[in-house]
């Protein structure tokens, strides 16, 4: 599976993010998502790439329930609270009914 995010979340997962926060459609379901799977993170399509493990996953109605699960830090790195966090993820993640978040470990 390949996700490409913007250059500025690719970062992101070299200051310390850990989970990838999406709507859970088509591609990022509990039938598609497997512990374990391989996934490459790209900047964009065409930027750099890296590999990763999917290790982790949960899934809620929201995304502030997913905040209330995983501290903030660890889907965004470079934010002072969590509120910020939660609005930045509104604006980025897509939207949807349930949302998942993955939690990835770069191999």
């Amino acid at each position: 599976m390949f996700i490409a995010v913007t250059k500025e979340i690719f970062q992101w997962y070299f200051l310390g993010k850990e989970y990838e926060l999406r709507a859970s459609r088509k591609r990022f379901t509990s039938k598609t998502l497997k512990k374990g799977m391989i996934i490459k993170i790209g900047e964009g399509y065409s930027g750099k790439k890296f590999r990763a493990k999917l290790v982790d996953m949960v899934f809620a109605s929201s995304i502030e329930k997913i905040f209330d699960a995983i501290p903030y830090r660890k889907i965004n790195p470079v934010v002072g609270n969590r509120r910020e966090a939660i609005k930045i993820a509104k604006q980025t993640c897509g939207k949807g009914k349930m949302h998942v978040a993955m939690k990835l470990k770069k191999i």
